[in-house]
């Protein structure tokens, strides 16, 4: 806090230039009040008496008057000494007789009233009736020496009061300002050293925080590039799990598949060369049909294990041809809105895309129990979106049916950058949503 010129001004100094004013009105108001208020009380008492002995005196003359009417018509002597006989009697200082303009009766007749006036008596007066008419007025003079004398005295006592008042007012105030001021003086004082102290905890606290972010900012880096790596590893872990899936399948196709085809070959050259009786020739006929129904397990399991027609068409052409098969196959409804966007996709989401389309739709053939499949495919924000979902009769959440095929798909998605998830309601169907990062190939 500073004052007008610019200075630091203390708490004493500033309680102490209000309180010198209050203090002195204060002073002066108990030095003054009691003698100015018994100087008047005492002046309306002596006023009062006046009046009072005026009223007296008029009544007594007017009575006279009414008797001896030319007592007031004259200015006689007789009046005048009869007015200093009552003065004498009542103790007043002086009564005087005036007409209604003021004019004095009696003694030196013709003087004015106010000539004996001053500041030692004070005047009351009364009116003077005379047969009911006002013709004067009774002045009665009362001495005020003693009065303002003892006024006087009275001011020297409450003088002391008052100035023994305004002290206590002013020291008191301040002497407890003082000890505020002290007091506050020590916390602030203990204000800077817990600012500058918490200052220097802050600085170093922003140093730690520093060092920590500079430390996080690199773990943080160096994750994102283990886990650039994990997706880099895990699409190149998917494109050697299609080659060496398109190798079993080569493999089965041009050996296993082949030697069927001979054994079935043979088989009906044999069946052939038998006469119709042999009882042989039934055996050979069943060993021919096992044949053929192994031949097209073996072709199953090569158009799952490569499915040719990705590689040749392309990840949406596909997924509509197979959805097409599997209609015919499963005599369900397959509703399809495939759009793989125009964007190169990785030989690894494609694949993805493909199982994830042939596991789930098998699942619904095997448990849903549905009449209808939907399977909805489009690119969205840097992801390819695939969402397959039946009318089937559903299941609990809660209950433990995820089987190998969904914790495949799963794992893959995830390996990849992506998600997968499941809900169904017991009676409501089920529904498979797959997000897969687009990524370029060779990526």
């Amino acid at each position: 806090m500073n004052d007008e010129d610019g200075r630091p001004l203390t708490l004493r100094r500033y309680l102490g230039s209000r309180l010198l004013a209050l203090a002195s009105l204060v002073a002066a108001a108990v030095s003054l009040s009691a003698p100015a208020a018994y100087l008047d009380v005492r002046m309306h008492e002596l006023r009062t008496q006046a009046e009072a002995t005026g009223r007296a005196v008029a009544g007594i003359i007017s009575r006279e008057a009414s008797l001896q009417p030319t007592l007031w018509q004259y200015d006689t002597l007789k009046l005048v000494e009869h007015v200093r006989a009552h003065e004498q009697q009542t103790g007043v200082e002086r009564i005087e007789l005036a007409t209604t303009e003021g004019r004095r009766l009696g003694l030196g007749a013709g003087a004015d009233l106010v000539q004996l006036r001053s500041a030692d008596v004070l005047w009351g007066s009364a009116p003077l009736l005379v047969h009911g008419e006002r013709v004067g007025a009774v002045w009665v003079a009362v001495a005020a020496r003693d009065a303002r004398r003892t006024a006087l005295l009275l001011l020297a006592p409450f003088s002391l009061l008052g100035v023994v008042l305004a002290a206590l007012i002013y020291a008191i105030p301040l002497r407890a300002a003082g000890r505020a001021e002290l007091r506050i003086g020590a916390l602030v004082a203990e204000l800077d050293r817990s600012r500058a102290e918490l200052q220097g905890r802050g600085e170093d606290l922003e140093r730690e925080v520093r060092a920590r972010s500079s430390e996080l900012s690199g773990a943080y880096e160096e994750l994102q590039r283990k886990e650039a790596r994990l997706r880099e590893l895990s699409s190149r872990t998917a494109v050697l799990e299609e080659d060496e899936r398109r190798a079993i399948a080569r493999e089965l196709h041009d050996s296993v598949g082949q030697a069927l085809t001979a054994i079935r070959l043979h088989l009906q050259i044999l069946g052939e060369t038998m006469p119709a009786e042999d009882p042989r020739r039934i055996l050979v006929a069943q060993t021919t049909a096992m044949t053929d129904q192994t031949l097209d397990e073996i072709r199953r399991a090569v158009r799952m294990l490569r499915p040719a027609i990705l590689h040749e068409l392309g990840l949406a052409e596909a997924v509509e041809r197979y959805c097409d098969d599997f209609a015919e196959r499963s005599r369900l409804e397959v509703r399809r809105t495939i759009d793989a966007g125009r964007a190169p996709l990785s030989a690894a989401v494609e694949g993805a895309c493909y199982r994830i389309v042939q596991e789930t739709l098998t699942n619904v053939a095997r448990h849903a129990s549905a009449r209808s499949v939907s399977v909805r495919m489009e690119p969205s924000e840097g992801h390819l979106l695939l969402e397959i979902e039946d009318d089937g009769h559903g299941f609990a959440m809660h209950e433990p049916t995820e089987g190998r095929g969904l914790t495949g798909m799963r794992e893959r998605t995830e390996l990849l950058g992506g998600s997968l998830q499941v809900s169904s309601t017991p009676g409501s169907g089920t529904r498979v949503r797959a997000a897969l990062r687009l990524e370029e190939p060779g990526a």
